[in-house]
């Protein structure tokens, strides 16, 4: 696969809010119009802002914009199964709590803990969405 090279148009700090993020993606669209080829949001409220700000510049998630969020809310993940979002992630709150039991049991028995343990998001995509809703 050919590397494609890429840079950032621009960077925002919305606060976690749909509005902000509808706004600051309207404002980088009028900006830098077809420059802006992937929205990526630290949130799920933040893509949903965005993803109206993409639907009113006459922009299409999955043909000429990827649209990424993060929670794996249920009204995202329903824009993923609808192809209008390419995808989110989803917060894998049972891996989290198996691997906190196991630290817990660890370190009950005495055994030497990590200082971290990391579990991996879950991609939703178009192929599973669908078990997420």
């Amino acid at each position: 696969m050919p590397t494609r090279k890429w840079s950032a148009c621009t960077s925002t700090w919305t606060n976690w809010d749909q509005t902000t993020a509808q706004q600051d993606v309207a404002n980088a669209l009028a900006q830098y119009g077809e420059k802006i080829e992937v929205v990526f949001c630290n949130n799920d409220a933040m893509a949903l802002g965005a993803l109206q700000s993409i639907e009113q510049a006459g922009r299409t998630v999955g043909k000429d914009i990827y649209l990424v969020g993060v929670d794996a809310l249920k009204e995202a993940v329903q824009n993923v199964v609808d192809g209008k979002m390419t995808g989110t992630v989803l917060n894998d709150d049972v891996g989290q709590a198996t691997k906190a039991a196991e630290a817990t049991q660890l370190f009950v028995e005495g055994k030497d803990v990590e200082e971290y343990y990391w579990v991996d998001y879950v991609k939703v995509t178009t192929e599973n969405a669908a078990q997420y809703l």
